[in-house]
């Protein structure tokens, strides 16, 4: 090998190291990010739990899109069904809503429910 080609070799893996290291700090950082905000967004949840009476939050996720904290949330009403809603649980905004109907085909309808609802949450939680 001649004395060229060993200083590319050498700048080479200087370079590629120091890229993998920016690139893993950063990621690092990023996951403390989205851990320190879903935290966060958990203590939103339960706090959105106990002021709404009666709600219960099934899933929350922080949103980097929305800057937000997004939930799924579900309502039930005393012989008349049940509300399934994903919630911007900061500004209070409704993302999406579907309802089962007591007397609808309870099995089906919860779980087409159910499949929108996450779908939803999924969309609206990145």
């Amino acid at each position: 090998m001649n004395r060229n080609t060993v200083v590319a070799l050498a700048l080479g893996i200087v370079i590629g190291a120091i890229a993998t290291s920016f690139y893993w700090h950063k990621s690092q950082e990023r996951s403390k990010f989205t851990f320190d905000h879903n935290v966060k967004c958990q203590q939103i949840a339960k706090q959105y739990e106990a002021d709404n009476n009666g709600l219960k939050v099934q899933k929350v996720a922080y949103s980097y899109n929305r800057d937000s904290c997004v939930a799924e949330v579900f309502e039930p009403h005393r012989g008349e069904g049940i509300d399934f809603t994903v919630q911007d649980l900061l500004s209070g905004e409704q993302l999406w809503y579907g309802r089962y109907k007591t007397g609808e085909n309870l099995e089906e309808k919860l779980k087409m429910l159910g499949k929108e609802q996450d779908a939803k949450f999924s969309s609206f939680a990145r």
